[in-house]
Order: C-alpha cells, then structure tokens, then sequence
C-alpha cells in the first residue's frame, strides 16, 4: 500500500499527532539552522576583521617591525610571535621592495601571493577575512604585513548548539506527548466511544440507548446529531409496530369483507361481458390510430411521465432496428439509444409543458450518416403527463441548403477574383518593367551606359562579364517568365470573373 493512502488510512486523532509531530521537528531544525547560519555570519563579519585590527596592534612595534624587515630569519620570528594566536589562519611579510620574506600557515595550506603587487589580484578571489598592514621604517621603503583571519567557528560553539538543539528537542518532545495525551482525551476518546455505541446499536437493536453530549464541539455535534438520528429511528419503529396492528385488524376486516366480494364478483360478470364489447370497439380504434401512425413518414414515439414507450409507429422501428413489441414498456434510453443524450430535455418538456427542438443531429443508418430533426411535445390528458417525440430525416434538405450555400460562395469567389486580379497586375507591372529596365542599363549599346560607367571608372564590359559568371542575366530571365506566368493567370482569372456561357 503506497504511504500517502497509509497516512489517509490512519485514524483522526494519530493524523494530528502526525502533523504536530512534522510541525515540531520542521521548527527544531529552521530555528538551529538559522541560529548556526547567523552566528557564521556574524563570526565572519565580525569576530575576523576585529582579530585582525588587535594582531596588527601587536605588530606595530617600530623596533620589531625595523628588525623583522632586515632578513628572512628576522621576518620568521616576527611571524612566529603571532603563531599562538588562534583567530589567524595565515600570514605573510614584504620588504620595501615587495618581495616577500616569510610566511605564517595554521591548518591546510594557502596560496599567498609572492609579492606585494599581486595582493590586490588575490584579495578578489580570496573570501576569507584579510588586511594589509603597512610597517614604516625611517629612511627606507615601508614593509607590509598580510594576515588571513580563520573563518572556522570554535568547538565550543558547535558543542552549546548541540547541547542547546537536544533542550529543544526534548522539550518538543514533552510538548508533543503533553498535547497527544489531550487530542486522545479531546478528539480520539470521545470518536471511540461514539463508534462503540453505533456498534452496540447495531448489535442490540435498541434504539433507546443515547450518546453523551461531552463538550459543545463538533464531535459534540455529532453526538448530538447520533441521538437525533437514533431518537427517528426509534419513533419509526413505533409507527411500523402501530402499522403491523393496523394491518392485522385490517386482514381481520378483509375476511369479513370477502363474503361480500363473492356478491360482488357475480355483479362484476356482468360488467366484464359489457366491457369486452367496449375493448373489441377500442382495439378496433386503436388498431385504426396506429395505421395512421405507421403511414407517417416521421418517427414517432410517445413516452410516459417516467419516459417509458407507450406509443412506436413503423418509423421509428426502421430507425432503431428495436421492433414495437421489444420497444414497448422499455425506458427510451434502452428502446432507442441515440437519444439518450437528449434526456434532460424530454424531462423539461415534461415538467414544464414546453416544445423543445433540436435541429440537427446525425445518426449512421445503413453505414451513412444521416442528419435529422427532433421535436419534444408535451403530452398532457386524462391519461396522465407525457411527451410526444417527432423525428424528421433532414439529410435531403441539408443537402439542397448546402449546394445553395456552395453556389453562393461560387458567385463570391468570381467577384473576388476580379477584384486580386487586378491588384496583382500592378505589382507584376512594375516587377516586369524593372527588369526590363535592368537589361537596358546593362547594355552596351546604350551610349548613356557607357558615358556612365566611364564616368565612375568601371569598364561595362567588365561589369557583364561578372554578371555572366554569376548568371545573373538567368535570373532575370526567371524573373521575368515567371512574372509573365503569373500575368497569364491574372488574365484567366479575369476571364473567369465576367459573365459568359
């Protein structure tokens, strides 16, 4: 079973555990990732630049800083004066010249720069806390200090965070017991006795018994809702019990009154003979109605208030395939299936005595599509409500409505191709002329060509011949048939336009 229908599963009250639980431990560990993630913050922003600025105040010792700067040696003891002081991760010395003389490493190892001139460049891709500290000697270059402040946190710290985040934890955890004891003495106690007494219900049968009110909540609601639904069920078992009486006096009474049904019966016979003759009357009249029916040449199918067939003429037969006998008494979804999309409009016509048309459907019958027409009449007599289905085959009509419609656009289409005809013949005018006009200024027979190609110092020849290298005279040629083709087709579409045989 997959985990969330297992979490769906669980009963109320573990849910809410579950989810105070999740709330709980979700809080623990944003509030000490926020706590770990400030204090780095604060350690880099602060605690670094501050050790720093007091390392340097260290080394500002005019006599040690002239000596550190003499030799190699000098530097080294300057710098192993700082080796015992925890906030400095690394440092390095520089002479006047901007060598650099010795350096200081606690923990892994550090790229520093060689000389003074490449700090700048290093500083940019370094993102631990640095300074540079400027060592004055009188009469001579100054030397510079470089010091890197380690970005680690103490142990310390991770240990109070530790010790702080397992508080908190148990604390959440006496917290969480403390609420689950009072959801199970709030929610989950008075759910189970509540389901108790529904199975007791069950298994007795006695409806007197009554659940506790408890608090004014919504499983007190319930309860409430539970005796409410108990104190019916009770009175409905009163009335059947007055019922099962009633019906024995009843059956008491009936056998009195069945030596007078005798006498009635005989009476009866008599009534029977007279309505035969009615019936054989009526059948030949309805026999007559149908004939009439059957020569429609529409579907109809008379439906009942609860839309059964009543009523099925040959038509209707023919378009369902069901035949009057298998469609009779059958509900209209299952006797004809096509409309039983159409069910709420049959109901609406028959609650509000309305006409509901449908205009077009199609059907397949005989592999073809079909399209036809329904007709929803309200049905309203002595004999009850009803409706009334009338179904036209509308495929022929639809056919002449479209070939009407198709002669419509036709008349359209010549308008229009009269009217692109000729606004294309403009811009094919123009696109033929111009290439025209482009053969004749590159023609050497032409003296204005070439009094203007001496002019600007081109040889035309020469122009013609690139021209021949590139076919562009082919391109011309292209253009100019297709232009002409494309006039030949404005000029069918002209001819096609005006009114002829």
């Amino acid at each position: 079973m997959p985990l969330r229908q297992r979490l769906e599963n669980l009963p109320v009250g573990q849910k809410l555990l579950a989810a105070l639980l999740v709330l709980l431990t979700t809080v623990l560990l944003v509030a000490n990732l926020t706590f770990i993630s400030a204090a780095y913050y604060i350690s880099q922003e602060s605690m670094a630049p501050q050790a720093l600025q007091t390392i340097g105040r260290l080394v500002s010792n005019p006599s040690l800083i002239s000596e550190a700067l003499t030799s190699p040696q000098s530097a080294q003891r300057l710098l192993d004066e700082l080796n015992s002081y925890s906030p400095l991760r690394a440092a390095a010395l520089y002479d006047g010249k901007g060598e650099r003389l010795a350096q200081l490493q606690h923990g892994d190892h550090l790229s520093l720069p060689k000389k003074y001139g490449h700090i700048e460049s290093w500083q940019a891709t370094e993102f631990r806390s640095n300074q540079v500290i400027t060592l004055p000697r009188p009469g001579a270059a100054p030397g510079h200090l470089l010091l890197v402040a380690s970005s680690e946190l103490p142990m310390a710290f991770y240990t109070g965070t530790l010790t702080a985040s397992l508080g908190i934890l148990i604390f959440s955890v006496l917290l969480w017991l403390v609420i689950a004891r009072q959801i199970k003495r709030l929610i989950t106690r008075p759910i189970h006795q509540l389901e108790e007494l529904s199975r007791q219900v069950t298994r007795e049968e006695n409806y007197a018994l009554r659940a506790s009110r408890g608090n004014h909540d919504e499983i007190g609601s319930l309860a409430e809702a539970f005796n409410t639904m108990l104190s019916r069920i009770e009175a409905r078992e009163q009335q059947l019990k007055r019922a099962r009486d009633d019906s024995q006096a009843a059956y008491d009474q009936a056998q009195g009154l069945a030596e007078e049904t005798r006498h009635t019966n005989r009476k009866l016979e008599l009534e029977v003979q007279v309505r035969s003759k009615i019936e054989k009357k009526l059948t030949g009249f309805q026999n007559y109605l149908n004939s009439i029916i059957d020569s429609m040449p529409s579907a109809l199918i008379a439906l009942d208030e609860q839309l059964y067939v009543t009523q099925w003429n040959q038509e209707a037969s023919a378009l369902s395939g069901t035949r009057l006998d298998e469609a009779l008494n059958q509900p209209i979804f299952l006797a004809f299936e096509p409309l039983k999309p159409f069910l709420p409009q049959l109901k609406q016509t028959v609650e509000q005595h309305t006409v509901a048309k449908i205009e077009r459907v199609t059907w397949i019958k005989d592999d073809e599509p079909r399209h036809y027409a329904l007709t929803f009449y309200p049905l309203m007599g002595g004999a009850g409500r009803g409706v009334v289905i009338r179904i036209d085959d509308i495929t022929q009509r639809l056919s002449l409505e479209e070939m009407m419609v198709q002669s419509e656009k036709m008349l359209s289409v010549g308008g229009l191709a009269a009217g692109m005809a000729h606004e294309i013949n403009n811009p094919l005018g123009a696109i033929l002329h111009n290439v025209q006009n482009i053969r004749r200024r590159l023609s050497p027979e032409l003296p204005k060509n070439l009094e203007q190609a001496e002019h600007i110092g081109v040889e035309l020849s020469t122009v013609n011949q690139y021209l021949q290298a590139r076919e562009v005279p082919q391109l011309l040629d292209g253009i100019q048939q297709a232009g002409a083709r494309a006039a030949k087709i404005v000029t069918h579409m002209l001819s096609f336009s005006r009114r002829s045989t």
